[in-house]
């Protein structure tokens, strides 16, 4: 490798190719954008050569629940559940006319709050706009992953060029199947992952610029994230811990009240209180009408508490946690009544589900405290061989990436995330880990990134001892 000297008499180094290629283009501004477009290109064109954008979903699960909630709200008839509505029904019934066990199940119909809201209220406007269909929401989901993706991508271009971003994206579109599994579906997921890198980027802004704006723009992410899964209200305490403590650890931004009554923990203190009130203020409409539906101080709904006991029982216990739709067991028949309507229901369910977790909690506190590990281990245990090579190379850009304010922020909440699930239930697939695919593919990249950069210094040592020798 020769070395010159430039006209100021410093020296200019002629890299390899491969050192050209390690740097990071930070002129290519539009590659992210393009980038995510193509993962939008690509997920709509699997969806629709392999399944059918419009086709409707599987009945089995919370999709026709989301589609009924939408479809109720599109037609004037309020935040209500019902499947046997026939102009809601018929699509299912043009698609499943030759498999009648696939039929929409019946159920109670009527007003609810078992659900949170912003998913199906965007659903709504989706059928408003363009009548009854599914291509749109499928579009909706797709172009969610793929803003995920461009962010990915942006990420990955100012810490490792625009080779790491390529490298990213083929990560996140290819080896990682859930991509392309809720792009297609009719789930909270793909909304969710969106709004948990957004929440993860204004905390990487917040710890560099811990500004008024920065702090209510956390609060009202994490309120919207509560509103399309309402398990994220337990991420809310050990996040506002966290601002604090990222208040504390950057001094700079104490500046803005150098010349006010602020000292430096009230401005601290300013700076929770904003975002505690910007998620406050985001869930007070779903949180009033839920108690005024209800009668009840339930202001998140019923879902919570009604499932606690598939996280807290004996039967969690032996499945180590795993949610078990408790409806089919008959759990609930204690409190169930002929004639009760939809929420009378839930909230009979909420309560008698609540009264039970804790009695078995209180009894066995051993075991309840035991369970939160298991969930967890359940719910990242993956069996699919990319998704295990995934989590291999995430754990090999852990080691190699941890002092990015990104990678903090993310393990961080990753760790939240692990808490709320230990405090409810997991599920098939590790499907509450979802939202955090930006911090897994993001490491899994820097980690591939590593391997190649160590084989190919491997490789410039070999060469080396095989020409002195």
């Amino acid at each position: 490798m020769s070395i010159n000297l430039s006209p100021d008499h410093q020296p200019v180094r002629h890299s390899n190719l491969y050192d050209h290629l390690s740097m990071p283009y930070r002129n290519s501004r539009l590659l992210p954008y393009g980038l995510g477009l193509t993962v939008l290109l690509i997920l709509l064109s699997y969806d629709q050569l392999r399944f059918g954008l419009n086709v409707p979903p599987a009945v089995g699960g919370d999709e026709p629940e989301y589609d009924s909630l939408a479809w109720e709200m599109s037609q004037g008839r309020g935040y209500r559940l019902n499947l046997a509505d026939p102009v809601f029904r018929l699509p299912y019934e043009d698609y499943w006319h030759q498999a009648p066990q696939h039929s929409l199940a019946p159920n109670v119909a009527g007003l609810t709050a078992s659900r949170p809201p912003l998913f199906p209220i965007v659903l709504a406007g989706l059928n408003q706009l363009f009548g009854r269909q599914f291509w749109s929401v499928r579009l909706l989901n797709a172009l969610c992953m793929a803003i995920v993706g461009g962010l990915l991508a942006s990420f990955l271009m100012r810490h490792k060029g625009w080779q790491g971003a390529c490298l990213g994206l083929f990560l996140f579109v290819v080896v990682d199947y859930r991509t392309r599994l809720y792009g297609r579906t009719l789930l909270t997921e793909p909304l969710a992952t969106l709004l948990t890198t957004v929440l993860l980027l204004i905390l990487v802004r917040y710890w560099r610029r811990p500004l008024f704006r920065n702090a209510a723009a956390a609060g009202v992410v994490l309120g919207l994230m509560v509103l399309t899964r309402s398990q994220f209200i337990l991420w809310a305490p050990p996040l506002t811990g966290l601002m604090a403590v990222l208040s504390y650890r950057q001094r700079s931004g104490i500046s803005q009240f150098s010349h006010s009554r602020f000292s430096p923990r009230k401005a601290v203190t300013a700076r929770v209180v904003i975002f505690a009130a910007s998620l406050c203020f985001v869930l007070a409409p779903w949180m009033i009408r839920n108690c005024r539906v209800l009668g009840e101080m339930m202001p998140l709904g019923t879902q919570g508490a009604a499932q606690l006991p598939a996280g807290f029982s004996d039967a969690a216990w032996a499945l180590q946690g795993y949610w078990k739709n408790l409806s089919l067991t008959g759990f609930y028949d204690p409190v169930l009544q002929p004639g009760m309507t939809r929420l009378e229901q839930e909230v009979a369910m909420a309560k008698y589900g609540k009264q039970q977790a804790q009695q078995w909690i209180f009894s066995h506190p051993v075991k309840a405290v035991l369970l939160a590990p298991l969930k967890i281990g359940h719910e990242l245990l993956v069996r699919r061989p990319l998704q295990i090579v995934l989590m291999i190379l995430a754990g090999c850009g852990l080691w190699s990436s941890w002092k990015m304010p990104e990678i903090q922020i993310g393990c961080w909440l990753f760790l939240f995330n692990c808490l709320a699930v230990g405090m409810t239930w997991t599920v098939d697939d590790g499907r509450f880990f979802v939202p955090l695919m930006f911090l897994e593919d993001a490491l899994a990249a820097i980690g591939l990134m590593a391997i190649f950069r160590l084989r190919a210094s491997c490789s410039r040592l070999g060469l080396r001892s095989v020409r002195f020798d």
